[in-house]
């Protein structure tokens, strides 16, 4: 971490290694994003997420463990004041005996790294879970203003 500003925790990519195609496109340009603060556990905690196996579920917070090579489950919104603020449940990091971080589940939404959310993990992952992938998202409209005629229009207004 390189600062933490306005509850805001601020990160740099040092080691910019080999990303893939999908994270490349996610990644800004000078490497700093938000939202990448861990969640700390307690031992007991950290012990029990270390035996759930990748693709299986935690029998007692019913956290699924994430697998490199499978598929993340929809990352739904907590409940509002109305219904007791309940987080909902977050996976746990495939490598890590942790839960995902606010910007691992920003990442695996298809939120660009300059995208900043809520200083704090129950409203960011609120926001997240409440959203339509930015991806996803695009590739409905623009399949909209295709066939609307708008394509083109959109084209130049990129450039």
């Amino acid at each position: 971490m390189i600062s933490e500003t306005d509850g805001f925790d601020t990160w740099k990519i040092s080691r910019r290694g080999r990303p893939s195609c999908y994270s490349s496109n996610l990644r800004s340009t000078d490497g700093i994003f938000t939202g990448h603060r861990v969640t700390i556990h307690t031992r007991d905690v950290k012990k029990r997420f270390q035996s759930v196996r990748p693709g299986h579920i935690d029998p007692i917070g019913r956290h699924p463990r994430l697998s490199w090579d499978g598929q993340c489950p929809n990352l739904r919104a907590g409940t509002g004041k109305d219904k007791g603020s309940y987080q909902s449940v977050r996976p746990i990091h495939p490598d890590e005996p942790r839960v995902i971080t606010v910007r691992e589940g920003a990442r695996l939404q298809g939120f660009h790294d300059s995208f900043k959310f809520h200083p704090t993990v129950w409203h960011s992952f609120r926001m997240i879970g409440n959203s339509v992938s930015p991806i996803i998202a695009e590739a409905i409209f623009s399949l909209i203003a295709e066939r609307m005629g708008f394509k083109r229009q959109l084209q130049m207004a990129a450039e």
